[in-house]
């Protein structure tokens, strides 16, 4: 989703830069882990 954002340009570059941020990505990584965990059992 966010190369996605990035590549759309503009303000959703930045957006989806936040990823590349460590502090960032790993609170995104671990709350699509919380997602995915959740999800699985449906």
């Amino acid at each position: 989703m966010n190369r996605v954002l990035r590549e759309l340009g503009g303000g959703w570059r930045l957006l989806g830069s936040l990823y590349l941020l460590p502090p960032i990505g790993g609170l995104e990584d671990r709350y699509y882990a919380r997602v995915a965990r959740r999800r699985a059992w449906w």
